[in-house]
């Protein structure tokens, strides 16, 4: 099963980056006022934080994959 393989392999990559990773953070603007020429606007920045567990259970989700795919593939 190719699909696993590939799956399998994405959640190792996307786990290793969330334990490498605690948080993402983005910015947001956002217009308060907008009246023809002028325009108030503000930035708010916010922080998505990543559980360690969730990044070790993605690691582990996609090794399970990994080792299931390569099992398919061979036989």
């Amino acid at each position: 099963m190719k699909n696993a393989l590939v799956v399998g392999i994405v959640l190792v990559v996307l786990g290793a980056a969330g334990l490498v990773w605690d948080k993402i953070s983005f910015t947001e603007t956002k217009k308060d006022v907008d009246l023809g020429p002028i325009e108030i606007s503000h930035e708010k920045e916010h922080e998505i934080e990543i559980p360690k567990v969730a990044g070790m259970l993605t690691v582990a989700a996609g090794m399970v994959l990994i080792v299931y795919g390569a099992k398919r593939s061979i036989s």
